[in-house]
Parts: C-alpha cells; structure tokens; sequence
C-alpha cells in the first residue's frame, strides 16, 4: 500500500499558480512547476505598461490654456489624446518593472486565502505579509518555531541556506484585474512579489520547507546568506524527518532580509531605508520640473539648438539639468501608514528670451530734386559809416553752407556758416578774384556773397533703377542665461484605506538680467521659510494597501504651471481613496490635488518706433546749370532786399555781381522703417491651482497674481472628458484683469472622436474654437490687428507609420480671428530611427503665413534619451499690402533650426510615459501656428 500523500495547493496571487506537492516523506517540490512560474511571470512582465499623464501637461504647459491629461493646441491634438486614453490594452496598465510593489513578501501556506474584500484586483497585499504576521513572528520569535521540536531545529540546521528575497518598500499603482470566471479561479503570483525573485526561485525544495518550518524573523537560525540549492529529491528527503509534519494552524513568516528584520523600533514594523532605484516604479516619482519631465532615475538631460536664416539673427540655446542628488526612502510604521519618501537635487541651465526685435523697411523709389546758389553783389558804398566813398562794399551777407552738416538721412544742410555781414568794405584782392570767370567768394580769407547747398529740395516717385517698392525685414533675438538650483520633496503615505501626495519644490533662480534683481531676490528669501507640504493620514489597525489610487499621481501631474516660468517654491498636497476592488479604471477613485506656485513669470513689454530716411542708390547728376556775372556795362541785373530794403544793380553805381545756380537729381530710395521691440522682464508670480482628477475626466481650477508694473490676476477654469468609446471634449475660460497681448481673457473648446479601424489604423476627427475677448490691440498709440481667436476643423488618418492631416481655420467667425487657412501636413516613420514629416498650407490669406516646410528625426536607438538629431526648415511669407503702383509687397524667408537632444539613463520613464513624450504633436506645425499668431508691426 502507497504511503498516503497531502497535497498542499498554494495560489500566489498573479499570473501563475505554484503547486506544493508535499508526502509523508518528505516535501517533494516540482523543478518543472517554479521554472514555468518563472517563465509565466516574466512573459507578463514585457506586456505591462503605465498609463501615464499626458506629455503635453508634463512637457509644455501652455500659459493659460488647458493643460490637463489632454492638452490641445489645436482640435488635431485633442484627437491625438483620445488615441492616447481610449486603447484597452493601454487603459489596463499598471507597473512596467518587476520587484517594485511590495512592502513586504507573503509566504503562500495551506491557509493562505486572499485579503478580505479585494478579491479581483491586481493588489500587492495578496502577495505581501499581513502586519498580524509580523507582529505575530516577532512574538513566536523565540518560543513556538524555534523551540517546537529538535526535529524541526535539525531540519533547519541541516537544511542548505536559501537565497533570500530582498524586502523593499515599493509602492504600487493599482491595476484592474479583468473580473472573469476564468481569471477568478486561478489566483497568479504578483510579478512584483519578492518571494518570486531569481534568487528565490533557485531555492531546492528542502529549502524551501525548512524555511516555511524553522524561519521565523527574528529566529537566529533564520540564514542570512544563500547557499547552492538542492536539485534533487533524494536529497531534500535526507535533510528531513519523515515523522513530522509542519504545523498546520501558524501563519506564514515572510521572506526577510536582515536590513529588512522587523525592527525593535517604537514607532516602525520597518524602519526607514533607502529603497534601490531599480526597484522604485518611474510612474510614482515622474514629475515636471521648469519645462523638463524628471523622475528618480533622471541624471542628466540636455538640449542644444542652432537657428539661423534669412532676414535674422543667428542663435544658439541650450536647456539642461543635472542631477546632483536623488534617493528614495520608504517604511512602514506601527499604525500601519506606509510612507515613501523622494527628494533630490537638480541644477538647470537654459537660455530664456529677454529681447525680440523685428524692423520692417518699405523701400520707395524716388527721385530727388536739388538746388545749389551762389550768388554776390558789390558796388560803391552808399551807408553811413561804410567806409571812404571810393572802397567797395558787398551788399549780401556772407552765408555759406557747411558740406559737413548735410543730414545723411534726409539730405538738408543742418549748419550755415555766416562769413561776412551786409555793407562789410571788400578788400581789393577779393574784387579781383571775384572778377576772374566762375564763381568766387573772395580771396585771402575774406568770403562775400552767398553758397548755400539743398540737396533734397523735394523728390518724385520712380527713379531710373525701379518704380516698384519693396520691402525689408530683419528679426533680430536676444537670449540670456538663466540658472536654477532646485530640491524636491515629495512623500506619499498610504493606510488601508486612502493615500496622500506631498509635493514641494524649492528652487534658487539666477537670470542674467538686472531687471527686478532686488524684487525677485527678496521673494526667494521670504520663500525659504515656507513650509513643505507634508500630508498626515490616520493609522489602522489594518495592512497598508499600497495598491495606491493611479489618479493621484496624475492629478498632482495635472497641475497648472504657467509657461515659461521658473519656480521659486511648489508645494501641493493631493488625496485619493485606494480601491478595494474594481475591474476597470471607471471603477477608481478620483483624486484631488491642490497646490501653491510661486515663481518667475516672463512678461513682455512691447514698443514701437518709426523712422524715415532716404538712402541714395546712385550719384547725383546735374541736370541744369545757369550763370551770369558782370559789372554796370552788362546786361547781368540783381536785386537784394535785406531788412526791408531793397537794393538793385539799377540803382548802385560801379556794381559787380555773380549769379550761378545749379540744379541736380539723384536716385534715392524713399525708406519707412518700422520696429517693434519685445522686452521681456521676469516678474514674482503668485498662483493657486488646484484639480479633480478621475480616470475620465479633469476639472482644472486656478487664480494668480503676476506683480509686473501694471497686476496682472487671473482666474480660471478649464473641463476635459475621453471616454472609452473615442470621445474627447474639453473646455474652458479664463478672465484677467489688465490683459496685454499675451495674457488676456478667452473662452476655449474642443472636441475630438477617433475611428479604430485596426491596431494599426484609425481617424481622428476634430473641431474646436477659442474666443480672445479682450486681447491687447494697441502698442503706444498704434492699433495693430490681433489673431488670438481661431474656429477650426481638422482630420488625421494614421496607416501604420504613415499619417495624414488636414486641418481648416475659418476667419471671420470671431472677432480678431484667424484669417481662412488649410493646412496639410504628412509624416512617415523609417524604421525604429528616422521620422519625417512636412506641411504645405495651399490657403492661407492671413498677412503672416508659413507656406510649407518640412523636419527630418534622426534618432540614434530606441530609447528616450539615445541621441537624438532633428532638422527643420520652414518657409514664411509676409505679406504688406500694395504699394502704390498696386504691385504686392512681399517678403519671402526660410528659417533652419539644428537640435541635438541627448542624456542619461536611457529611459528614466516607465514605458508608456516615455512613448507619450515622444509622441507629440508635430512641433513644426505648432511653430508655425505661434509664428503666424505674432502680427507684425505695420510698415510705413
């Protein structure tokens, strides 16, 4: 008769199902079954991925727009996010790293069963050590497993050492578990569970059993190193008594690690330790830092470009960060709260905007008309106190011109030099010279009579080069270097029911710029003193769940930040419920997060100036010369009226006179030159935003404060739905109080649906408005139109690596509208490296217009930070009018921009995030949208 068996099935909760076989003689544990546990659990693994928060709301948010999970530049970008949330094999998502949720292992035993109440979920307390556990280890510690029999001891004793599971406190994201029959019947350990680690797999079933028998952890037999297991069942049956059996009704112990022993500290089951990077999910630690997405894992990032073309100045930025400290510590304490803690140190250096220049010249061609006069009078003089009756006295004043004082610009003598006064005797030898041939002023130093030089003495259209105008524009920038030291704190807590997130960041800016230097220094030092956010939450009896609600790391990720802007002091505090069981992500929790940002926001001064001026294209060329000179026997007369009395050459005697006048034309170019300087200025900015984050939908609130020299405060709301069936709808308004060009009031909407055709095709169909109500429309007297209002209806089809668009704008549905344009625009993807893309706009009637270009993607591997090239080349057209031939004044330039993006590690995101960050809208397409919504100034 066969030695009757017990067959003891353990399910650990997650992918695969682990069968005990344990006899009589012995535990037998199947090889075949933990090698398939293995190769089941590692297969799930590469399928899992985060749904992480949007890569617009993380990587550029838009200064008052809606920068939610959905951020739209447009109705085309609303569809891109419905693509994003509305894909199931992405909603069911959770951790994309194995070994990163547990606090604490549970060891699967005849009695295991899962957690009350969460049956059907992906929870890490199915497959972690209830705190009852612990507790009760520590207090069977030394009597009950240690002391129980000899025969257990010598088990233990004689027992090879196993390979131990490292315990890390890790929190999880919670994921929903599909809640068929099929998935219900048959639990599968988590892949994140430390008891199913490689090294706890090697473990020989000997092992194994000792450890379930004789290791409690503060048993002193517990082994604290590994040892070779033992393959063979031969062997785990000679370490083993066939007489006894384990006991029945005792709690499994977890798997420990002497740093991880329950501590003997008051106040932890486990005390505070640094948590590896490794093990820590990206997703709980990714945030925006100033414009750069970080996590944990973040080293370093930097961004070089290089931007040149015609008709503008050539710049060169950078952005970079450099992690210089970042660790992640995690425990869990007495009453249950399970507390993780991020901090870390960054440097950031970037180039920010201080000065924008754009000058438009109109050039008209004219003909300019000039006039030279020499002329002089002398006779007998006839005034008392003249001189002797015989002497000769000039009866002109001595005026002359200085050719050095001819205005460059406008071509008109600024200085007449007054040589000699009327009546002065001239001397002999001057009447001598005077009377050789040609015009003579006089001799010896002595200058009479006149030489007075107009060059412009008016002017006409059309010259002999042109009879057209044209026009010029130059665009000149100016970037500054500004650095940030920042240090972030965030900490989450979690007990069985609910989690809290604390955010606060700290940062020190320095701009060279000496604006505001004193004001935005005593911000800084007033912001040192505030207090970091730090969240409390009430303990329980009850295992922390660290199944931690995914809404609360996106809602903190949803926050408003104003673009551009550099943050002095972050400190936000979120709160979400942790679910006990759902099946989809409808079924969670919402979260909310409300924060205080204070910081540097730019604010741009605007200014115009006009100048007039005429610049010669070729030499002056005299057209008519006429001249006359002579005494009382010619037929030369003169007249000369000084203070109202009249002197003639009919009246003089023994007079002398010289008459020469010269006329002249010269080509010019009649040029109006108009400039608008952009002076940007960093100002103290104030800002409370908060936000209601659900698996679905994002309700956006905010208000601030910008102390510019004129206020600016705001306030402001904004809603986005995606729903699971392809629908995206967002909208929002935001009102100022002191509006400008960039800062103003404005009503939005949007809304999206997107067609699946297949995994690797669909359409997207979008439309969308936003509504500028008070935008600024003067600069210093001058009203310049605005475009800040837009009506718009776009498509794109995606057909595997090549996709198509095509949006419309309509004008003149909104006031300060958008002109009617269609844009165009491809991409197509060359293998895993090389994207290219381009748009060409065949309607586009607004007065500044990006008629078509293209960029080309060159990245050198498959990961987020691999080097990265991008080109691009865009042609712009401006278009200013008629002139007055009714020909068309039109400026036609092409813009390069060369980018290098690189850094390190590789991916420092779980693998959805870093696919979301890739992905964004065609950044050509948005520049060229800012582009055409900067109105220039007005030429002439």
């Amino acid at each position: 008769m066969k030695t009757p068996q017990i067959r003891f099935v353990f399910y650990l909760i997650k992918r695969s199902t682990l069968v005990l076989l344990i006899s009589l003689n012995g535990f037998v544990l199947s090889s075949e079954a933990w090698s398939q546990s293995t190769t089941d659990n590692s297969a799930s693994q590469t399928n899992v991925h985060h749904l992480g928060n949007n890569s617009e709301n993380l990587n550029r948010q838009i200064v008052d727009r809606p920068s939610p999970v959905v951020t739209p530049i447009d109705s085309a970008e609303v569809g891109a996010a419905a693509e994003t949330l509305s894909r199931p094999d992405q909603i069911y998502s959770t951790r994309a790293v194995p070994e990163l949720s547990n606090i604490k292992p549970r060891i699967a035993s005849a009695s295991t069963t899962p957690i009350a109440g969460r049956r059907g979920i992906t929870n890490p307390g199915q497959t972690l050590a209830d705190v009852d556990d612990i507790r009760a280890a520590n207090s069977r510690a030394s009597n009950s497993r240690v002391n129980n029999s000899g025969v257990n001891n010598s088990r233990a004793n004689n027992s090879r050492q196993s390979t131990q599971a490292s315990v890390t406190l890790v929190a999880n994201v919670a994921e929903p578990k599909p809640s068929t029959p099929q998935a219900r019947s048959a639990p599968v350990p988590s892949p994140a569970s430390p008891a199913l680690t490689s090294a706890a797999l090697a473990s020989s079933a000997s092992t194994q059993a000792a450890h379930l028998r004789a290791n409690s952890p503060a048993s002193p037999t517990a082994p604290a190193q590994s040892a070779p297991a033992r393959s063979s069942t031969a062997q785990s049956r000679t370490a083993q008594s066939p007489t006894t059996q384990p006991p029945a009704a005792q709690p499994p112990a977890p798997v420990q690690t002497p740093a991880a022993s329950p501590s003997a500290d008051p106040d932890y089951i486990m005390p505070p330790q640094i948590v590896p990077d490794e093990r820590v999910p990206p997703f709980i630690t990714t945030m925006p830092l100033n414009g750069t997405v970080i996590s944990h894992l973040t080293e370093w990032e930097a961004v070089s470009r290089f931007e040149f073309g015609d008709g503008r100045s050539e710049n060169f930025g950078f952005d970079g960060i450099l992690r210089l400290d970042s660790e992640v510590e995690q425990s869990l304490s007495r009453d249950n709260i399970f507390t993780s803690l991020q901090t870390g140190e960054y440097l950031q250096a970037r180039t920010v905007r201080i000065e924008r220049e754009v000058t438009v010249s109109r050039r008209e061609p004219q003909t300019m008309t000039g006039l030279r006069i020499q002329m002089s009078l002398t006779a007998s003089c006839l005034l008392p106190d003249q001189g002797e009756p015989d002497d000769q006295c000039t009866y002109t004043p001595g005026l002359v011109t200085d050719p050095e004082s001819i205005d460059p610009d406008f071509f008109v003598p600024t200085r007449i030099e007054q040589t000699a006064d009327f009546g002065d005797v001239v001397t002999p030898e001057s009447l001598a010279a005077m009377a050789r041939p040609g015009f003579q002023l006089g001799a010896n130093g002595q200058e009479v009579g006149l030489d007075l030089i107009f060059p412009n003495t008016g002017a006409f259209a059309g010259n002999t080069q042109s009879t057209e105008a044209s026009i010029d524009r130059e665009e000149r920038f100016e970037d500054r270097p500004a650095g940030v030291f920042s240090r972030v704190r965030q900490v989450i807590r979690a007990n069985d029911r609910e989690a809290v997130l604390g955010r606060t960041i700290r940062g020190n800016v320095i701009i060279a710029d000496l604006d505001n230097l004193l004001l935005n220094s005593a911000v800084q030092a007033v912001a040192e003193f505030l207090p970091d956010a730090d969240p409390q939450i009430e303990g329980s009896e009850n295992p922390a769940n660290t199944n931690i609600n995914r809404n609360l790391f996106l809602a903190a990720n949803n926050t408003r930040l104003p673009e551009g802007s550099l943050t002095i002091y972050h400190a936000g505090i979120g709160r979400a419920a942790t679910p006990v069981t759902f099946t989809s992500l409808e079924d969670l929790p919402s979260a909310h997060f409300n924060s205080i940002w204070i910081g540097l926001s730019p604010v741009t001064e605007r200014s115009l100036s006009r100048e007039i001026r005429y610049v010669p294209t070729g030499p002056t060329r005299i057209t008519t010369r006429a001249s006359g000179e002579g005494g009382v026997d010619s037929n030369v007369e003169f007249n000369s009226l000084v203070n109202e009395q009249l002197f003639s050459t009919n009246e003089l005697e023994d007079f002398y006179t010289q008459i020469y006048l010269t006329f002249t034309r010269r080509d010019v170019d009649f040029v109006t030159s108009t400039t608008q300087t952009e002076r940007t200025r960093f100002y103290p900015h104030i800002s409370f935003t908060g936000n209601i984050t659900s698996s679905n939908d994002i309700f956006r609130y905010y208000a601030g404060i910008i102390a510019s020299d004129e206020i600016k405060a705001y306030l402001g709301l904004d809603y986005t739905y995606v729903s699971l069936s392809g629908w995206t709808f967002n909208a929002g308004a935001i009102g100022y109080l002191n509006p400008d060009r960039d800062y103003y009031s404005r009503l939005w909407g949007n809304t999206a649906y997107r067609i699946r055709f297949s995994n690797t095709a669909n359409l997207v169909l979008s439309t969308g408005f936003v509504w500028a109500l008070d935008q600024q429309d003067g600069i210093d007297g001058v009203t310049l139109d605005t475009q800040g209002s837009n009506v718009n209806i776009s498509a794109r089809a995606n057909i595997g690596p090549v996709s198509f668009g095509v949006t419309n704008y309509f004008g003149d549905l909104l006031p300060h509208s958008i002109e009617d344009t269609l844009i165009l625009d491809a991409g197509v993807r060359i293998g895993n490296s090389v994207y290219l893309s381009g748009y060409f706009a065949p309607i586009d009637r607004n007065s500044s217009r990006s008629r078509y270009g293209t960029k080309v993607q060159w990245r050198l591997g498959s990961d987020y930070n691999d080097p990265t090239l991008i080109f691009s080349w865009s042609n712009y057209e401006y278009d200013y009018g008629l002139d007055q031939a009714g020909n068309d004044l039109l400026v036609d330039q092409n813009v390069f921009s060369l980018q290098v993006r690189l850094g390190e590690p590789p991916n420092p995101f779980d693998p959805r995030t870093a696919e979301q960050l890739r992905q964004k809208v065609d950044q050509e397409v948005e520049r060229f949208q800012q582009q055409r919504d900067r109105v220039d100034p007005p030429a002439g």
